[in-house]
């Protein structure tokens, strides 16, 4: 057994949630097949309750099969050679993203397949995950609050254009996308605040 392995999943009762600082993310991927790999991490890292940015991160990470990606998803990501030429490889990657997350909350837009990919991967390299087990969706949050609103679709574009956010130059890019999750979450959050 490789000895820097940890169980990440050590459950405690109480889990200070509103205590711990809440890390958005973002990845972008290969392609949405499993066998796909993480082409790029971005985190923006906030306090509580006051959400003011801690950190911003950001990491390229070098493909290991880029003849299994998918054309598509790298054309939408912006993939070249030339841009990835810094890149690291993974395991350099999630050891990096481990000490900017240590302990924190993860909060992602439609974090499900995020969260998936980065179990997989922390697997693979055999390293262990720091942040904390339980994880908020931003996703969820929108869908419950703005229900009965006349917004007919949840995708990200579609939020930012509903709380009249400046529009987004670039999609598919993980740290700018990072930060219109948490420029969401505070439209939620002020939401929640003017229901009070």
């Amino acid at each position: 057994m490789n000895p820097h392995m940890t169980h990440p999943e050590q459950y405690e009762a109480d889990t200070r949630l509103k205590e711990r600082p809440l890390a958005f993310v973002d990845l972008e991927f290969t392609g949405l097949q499993a066998h796909h790999e993480i082409l790029q991490i971005g985190c923006v890292l906030v306090s509580q309750p006051d959400l003011n940015v801690i950190r911003e991160w950001q990491v390229r990470v070098k493909p290991e099969h880029i003849g299994d990606a998918d054309p598509k998803a790298l054309e939408l990501v912006g993939y070249s050679e030339e841009v990835w030429s810094e890149a690291v490889p993974l395991k350099d990657a999630l050891t990096q993203f481990n000490e900017v997350v240590n302990g924190a909350v993860l909060v992602g837009f439609n974090v499900v397949w995020d969260v998936f990919f980065l179990k997989k991967s922390y697997a693979e390299v055999r390293v262990a995950p720091t942040f904390h087990w339980q994880v908020l969706d931003v996703l969820s949050m929108a869908f419950l609050e703005l229900y009965d609103s006349d917004l007919k679709g949840f995708r990200m574009r579609e939020l930012v254009h509903r709380f009249a956010m400046p529009e987004q130059q670039k999609w598919h890019d993980a740290f700018i996308d990072a930060r219109a999750t948490l420029a969401i979450y505070r439209e939620l959050k002020r939401m929640e605040n003017d229901h009070a």
